[in-house]
């Protein structure tokens, strides 16, 4: 069973410092079953969160495609950058300028300021390049 909820102003969703909830009521019905396929009671309330929503849903996939777009040009710069400043041991101070802008950009929601879920998107996807973690510590360890 699938259900859509359309929202009068999606980007208000869950935007404030307390998240949003949807409250679903189940009465009188036993058809319904979980995913192990255990029958639920006549009577279920369940409670769930609502993450922050895109104006659309084709927002959200474009902008997770630039996002992780993005993501993998940074790296490839920041790297690139790094090795030639370190090559011809040239001034990395353009280099530490940049990175310690894009961190005051990325942790600017650390500070409860509400911003739209495709900045949020975009953030999520930069924090690993301002945290300098370029390269994928999980499949290395």
């Amino acid at each position: 069973m699938d259900i859509n909820i359309s929202f009068v102003d999606p980007i208000e969703v869950s935007q404030d410092i307390e998240a949003d909830y949807i409250l679903l009521s189940l009465n009188g019905f036993d058809i319904f079953e979980d995913e192990n396929g255990i029958s639920l009671p006549k009577s279920l309330v369940k409670k769930i969160l609502l993450p922050a929503q895109y104006a659309s849903y084709e927002e959200g996939v474009s902008v997770d495609n630039i996002s992780t777009g993005a993501k993998t040009m940074n790296s490839s710069i920041l790297g690139s950058n790094f090795v030639v400043n370190l090559l011809l041991v040239g001034s990395m101070s353009q280099v530490w300028g940049a990175i310690n802008g894009l961190q005051l950009m990325v942790f600017m929601p650390l500070f409860w300021l509400k911003f739209p879920a495709n900045a949020n998107g975009m953030n999520s996807s930069l924090i690993d390049i301002a945290s300098f973690d370029l390269l994928p510590s999980d499949d290395i360890n």
